[in-house]
């Protein structure tokens, strides 16, 4: 069936041809795809709505060689909170191009969708920092990258300097520290704030007490290790900085 239907968030659109735009969306079945919205620019058309950015709706779609084309869709929820506050804005934008990185086109990942849908529900009125730490730590995680947090490669449970290896994909000791060149410090409060929402849920993560400097300190190493894992760095960063924004 060409035909297909899916929820999805929409993740960026751009003009196409006359009057149309081509939307990139993430679904959950089908991963990041690619679609033409047709008329979507004219005053009546009920495709407008429904492919403005973070945008959370059904989609009706036809699947074409290359590219999907978007016959109906219906506003699921617009997220409006977001829209009126530049830094949940920002953040929900950072978030979703970084779930984007991770799931590649035409490929489902149900809970890379569904982590990014949470993000985008709690970043409306939850602490931004410490919901956008949380919803990237569970981005690594889901990608297969979950980190070792309690012990160095070596064994054993660094008691003096910490630092944290994005090749070795661990925490490493001074003694191990030469054996990742990519290496770098990260303080011990900020690995057990990693550790506790790395195993935490939806509704325990928010019982962390972290201070806004360790919580920046961490969405830092976050991001460095989320650049290293995707092969990319993500444009979204240095707006959030800008902002003094950083997690």
């Amino acid at each position: 069936m060409k035909l297909y239907e899916s929820q999805g968030i929409v993740l960026k659109n751009k003009e196409y041809g006359e009057g149309g735009r081509l939307v990139t969306l993430l679904l959950p079945s089908a991963g990041r795809v690619t679609a033409v919205a047709k008329g979507v620019t004219k005053p009546k058309s009920r495709l407008r709505p429904v492919v403005q950015p973070l945008t959370h709706a059904s989609f009706l779609l036809y699947r074409g060689e290359s590219l999907d084309t978007l016959i109906q869709g219906e506003v699921i929820a617009s997220f409006m909170a977001l829209r009126q506050d530049l830094e949940r804005l920002s953040w929900a934008q950072y978030l979703a191009e970084v779930t984007a990185a991770f799931m590649p086109e035409r490929e489902a990942n149900n809970e890379l969708f569904d982590n990014l849908l949470l993000g985008l529900r709690l970043l409306q009125d939850q602490p931004v920092r410490l919901t956008g730490v949380y919803v990237l730590t569970h981005v690594l995680r889901l990608a297969g990258y979950q980190p070792g947090l309690g012990r160095c490669l070596c064994g054993r449970v660094p008691s003096g300097e910490i630092f944290f290896g994005f090749r070795a994909g661990s925490i490493l000791c001074s003694v191990c520290r030469p054996r990742d060149p990519s290496a770098v410090p990260v303080s011990a409060p900020a690995v057990a704030a990693w550790r506790y929402l790395a195993r935490s849920t939806p509704a325990g993560f928010l019982r962390l007490k972290s201070s806004p400097r360790i919580l920046a300190e961490l969405g830092e190493v976050l991001e460095k290790d989320l650049v290293y894992q995707a092969g990319q760095p993500f444009r979204s960063w240095p707006v959030l900085l800008s902002l003094g924004a950083d997690a």
